[in-house]
């Protein structure tokens, strides 16, 4: 796992200003996707990737003690659906940003993750440029 550190963001003629990354966790059961996006998030200035899960089991351990401003979770895991580890968030009061990336981009799925809580839904197959631009705005919003 990569660790990036804090960007410096101008504030104009008086100085700098340093500006706190959005941190980042990825659970998803496919080493392949992991590594995809860890590449991607290494990529991009204000992001910092805190850790990597392959189980939502796993996650939710990183979720309670990393505190990630985003999540970037898969649907279907071997030991829970990301689905299951979404109704646990959503009563969290600290929830961060929850990010589906999934190979099942059923509307059903989509819909459900929406109600509870997840703010984008993507398509693993199709939507990973889109998914890169949604990242490079919380990194600037961040902090």
């Amino acid at each position: 796992m990569a660790l990036l550190s804090p960007t410096v963001v101008p504030t104009g003629s008086t100085g700098t200003k340093t500006h706190k990354p959005q941190t980042f966790l990825i659970v998803d059961d496919s080493a392949v996707i992991r590594r995809r996006l860890i590449s991607m998030l290494s990529e991009i200035p204000g992001v910092q990737l805190v850790g990597e899960a392959a189980g939502a089991v796993e996650g939710a351990e990183l979720i309670r003690n990393e505190h990630p401003d985003v999540v970037i979770l898969d649907i279907r895991m071997p030991d829970r659906s990301g689905i299951g580890r979404l109704e646990d968030i959503k009563h969290d009061p600290e929830r961060p940003t929850i990010i589906i990336l999934t190979n099942y981009p059923y509307s059903a799925y989509q819909k459900r993750c929406m109600e509870l809580g997840a703010s984008h839904f993507f398509d693993k197959s199709s939507e990973f440029t889109e998914l890169e631009t949604v990242v490079r705005e919380l990194a600037q919003v961040g902090g």
